[in-house]
């Protein structure tokens, strides 16, 4: 049986092809000139890659590779302008309601960015909390050890919780702790290769509509006793 259900962020609660996402990596290439970790912002994009390819994670990836640079400066600069792509969503909102079950945000954002995002998208309430960089520390999903800090917080054992993602990585890493898996097929997955053999609970390709397709394939998501 589930307790509880728990959501990754970007790509997830809202398309990343909204064009979020390639703000959100036009910042960090930014980020880098500014911070003189790249001579011109046409080579930010290839020093990256592969380091985000491995870490999954920016912040992570630059420090792994010896760049330094302020933790704060870092977050607030490359998630700003928020407000420009995200705004209130009543579909997702109402989706999210609909849901009994207690829902909680795991995602390699830093906590205060993510609020940010959820408060745009007009869902910050629907969460009981948001777990993300601050908790975390020095690891970030697909890292296990990630998600086994937030279950134990959250007190659940994995084969009862739900968790939906767009990083097939990320979703590949909770199913081999036991827990229930919803893919939300966009531009993260046909990035990571996605095939339509991939063995996950539910596949859906958005959430942005209210979960319409996963009100068909998980009516049990919306069932109250």
């Amino acid at each position: 049986s589930l307790d509880c259900l728990i959501f990754d962020l970007d790509g997830t609660l809202y398309d990343a092809s909204n064009g979020y996402v390639d703000h959100i990596r036009s910042n960090i290439f930014q980020f880098m000139y500014d911070q003189e970790l790249v001579s011109r912002t046409e080579s930010a994009e290839d020093i990256w890659r592969p380091l985000f390819k491995k870490h999954n994670q920016t912040y992570k990836g630059l420090r792994s590779g010896g760049f330094v640079f302020d933790r704060d400066e870092y977050w607030r600069f490359h998630r700003r302008g928020v407000a420009d792509y995200l705004s209130s969503n009543s579909e997702l909102a109402q989706m999210l309601s609909d849901m009994p079950l207690k829902k909680y945000i795991f995602t390699n954002c830093r906590e205060r960015e993510a609020m940010e995002a959820l408060e745009a998208l007009g869902v910050a309430d629907q969460f009981e909390k948001v777990y993300g960089a601050d908790f975390l520390g020095d690891c970030c999903k697909p890292q296990l050890e990630a998600f086994d800090l937030v279950l134990a917080d959250i007190g659940v054992q994995p084969e009862n919780t739900m968790f939906f993602e767009d990083s097939l990585k990320n979703l590949k890493a909770g199913a081999s702790l036991g827990m229930a898996t919803v893919l939300v097929k966009g531009m993260t997955a046909d990035e990571e290769g996605y095939s339509d053999g991939e063995n996950f609970n539910c596949v859906v390709s958005t959430l942005s509509d209210g979960g319409r397709e996963l009100r068909d394939k998980v009516p049990i998501l919306f069932a109250r006793n």
